[in-house]
């Protein structure tokens, strides 16, 4: 928790970058395997040596990278997620058959994330669509 004046840490995961879908943004980015990133993570926190060539890291052929997480835009219960054809790395968060928090109530409320070029995501979002006990639903961001 960063403010004006101090910065606290308040959650710390030896080996695994924070964040949802961060560590597909960066290998996607950088054309890196998601395994071979983990195991430098790994190395790197455990052995203090990185398995990948640093130098890979600073490279300017990258490719532009978008990373979502979506939910619906009341509470429901979720009872399944249709989906055919995704183009981008998609990840299911919820339980199907509990009641899941309309999106930005709660961490809870986080059904999905996506991963890949902006254009992927625009098409995938409107592949996706949530069935619930109050009607089916497209993805809500």
């Amino acid at each position: 928790m960063v403010d004006n004046e101090t910065a606290k840490l308040i959650d710390a995961n030896m080996t695994r970058p924070g964040g949802t879908n961060v560590t597909e943004m960066i290998t996607h980015s950088f054309g890196i395997e998601l395994a071979d990133f983990f195991t430098d993570v790994i190395s790197i926190s455990i052995f203090g040596k990185p398995v990948l060539d640093p130098d890979y890291f600073n490279t300017e052929d990258t490719r532009e990278t978008v990373g979502i997480l979506y939910g619906q835009p009341k509470d429901a219960k979720l009872l399944r997620i249709e989906s055919s054809g995704l183009e981008s790395s998609h990840h299911i968060a919820a339980n199907m058959g509990f009641i899941v928090p309309k999106i930005g109530e709660s961490n809870w409320s986080i059904i999905g994330s996506l991963t890949g070029t902006q254009e992927q995501i625009q098409r995938d979002l409107n592949r996706i669509h949530l069935v619930t006990d109050q009607g089916t639903y497209p993805p809500s961001c």
